[in-house]
Parts: C-alpha cells; sequence; structure tokens
C-alpha cells in the first residue's frame, strides 16, 4: 500500500505528507506512505506525524486521548452550579462515551464533539465549550 506514488519522471518541489494515520489488519501490506518511482525526484518531502497501526494498536491510542478530554470536560462539567444543565451535558458526555474507538467510531466521536461545543454554548458553559473547541482545532 502505497499513499502517494510519483511516476518514473515524475518532479515534485514540495510535497507534504502530514499527520496520516493508516489502520490495517496486515502491517506487511504497507510499503512505504511515498512511492518514487524510477527517475523520480521530490526537491522537498514533509512527512511528519505519520502513523501505522493495527486495530489494536489504534484503539489504545483513541481511547487513551479520548480519556484524558473525558476527564477535563467532566471536571469542568462538576464546577458548574446548575444541575440542570451539569444533567443535561453529562448525558451528551456519556453519548461521547459509548462511541467505538474504530476509524468510523472516530469520526462520529469529533461530529459528537462539535454538538457536544454547540449545546454547551447554548447552555452557557462556555468553559465546557472551549475545551471541545481545543480538541477540535478551533
Amino acid at each position: 500500500m502505497k499513499l502517494v506514488s510519483i511516476g518514473k519522471g515524475g518532479k515534485v518541489g514540495d510535497l507534504k505528507v502530514n499527520r496520516n494515520i493508516i489502520v490495517t489488519e496486515d502491517l506487511s501490506r504497507i510499503d512505504s506512505l511515498v512511492d518514487i518511482q524510477e527517475n523520480g525526484e521530490v526537491v522537498r518531502l514533509d512527512a511528519e506525524g505519520n502513523e501505522v497501526h493495527t486495530p489494536e494498536s489504534y484503539a489504545i491510542k483513541i481511547n487513551a486521548s479520548r480519556r484524558e478530554i473525558f476527564d477535563e470536560l467532566e471536571e469542568e462539567i462538576s464546577k458548574l452550579r446548575n444541575e440542570i444543565t451539569q444533567a443535561k451535558l453529562n448525558n451528551k458526555l456519556n453519548e461521547l462515551k459509548s462511541l467505538p474507538a474504530t476509524i468510523d467510531g472516530q469520526w462520529n466521536f469529533r461530529k459528537s464533539l462539535e454538538k457536544l461545543k454547540d449545546f454547551a454554548l447554548d447552555l452557557g458553559a462556555k468553559v465546557v465549550a472551549e475545551i471541545a473547541m481545543k480538541q477540535l482545532g478551533y
């Protein structure tokens, strides 16, 4: 498996292949992220932060990063004075916790985190929304 293939005699000035995650059952199928064929040339290659995982190692990675997010969100939600707001946000947080640690689950996790952010803003829980925004890359 190759993410990018530069054909025979192909010339590329700048190539960025950053922060890609490949999840595969068979790690032996991953040859390289960038394949440069005969007489091919890349002047500048930036290939930082790429990862290859098995489904199991990806789940471990995702669960660890989610645990940090959940801990931070739970702490801020517990500081809110309005118990109804706390209960509503905790329900949304529990929905996030139920999503599987798979590629599709992570896609849905990001969409649900966006909804949590919007919901927290609507409820006036700005700090909770800011935590979600930080995780979404705002």
